[in-house]
């Protein structure tokens, strides 16, 4: 039977594999990404200072890379924001305001229960004796 299910389900298993090598792949670029266009601005300062390109466009290339470098921080930092905006929201209540605490009984013994033994066990037996 294990192998019928291994063999029915082997399709499901190969699309979450996939799915996977996918989820893997984007984050190994997106990852990668802040490197590639600090690459690209250290390649750009090299031309402006070799005399490649002018001001203007070392500055409207550098602005484009500087906006993408800041559009992939920006999630991380409403992350950060996000958790410390919790963190001063969660603020613990007084003691005053906390409900009470009710302590239980402890469980009746077993010889006073209704519908079991009604006999108190014999003090000699338990080794409580007078």
């Amino acid at each position: 039977m294990l192998i019928l299910d291994k063999l029915l389900l082997a399709p499901v298993y190969g699309a979450i594999w996939a799915a996977r090598q996918v989820h893997n792949a984007l984050e190994q670029e997106r990852a990668a990404e802040p490197a590639r266009i600090t690459a690209e601005l250290s390649e750009l300062y090299m031309m402006l200072e070799t005399g490649s390109i002018t001001a203007e466009e070392f500055d409207a290339r550098e602005k484009v890379l500087l906006d993408q470098l800041d559009r992939l921080e920006e999630p991380q930092n409403q992350e950060e924001a996000e958790e410390k905006q919790e963190e001063e929201q969660e603020e613990p209540q007084p003691i005053a305001t906390r409900p009470p605490r009710i302590a239980k009984a402890p469980p009746a013994p077993a010889w006073s229960r209704q519908g079991r033994a009604t006999k108190r066990p014999d003090p000699a037996f338990t080794g409580k004796g007078k």
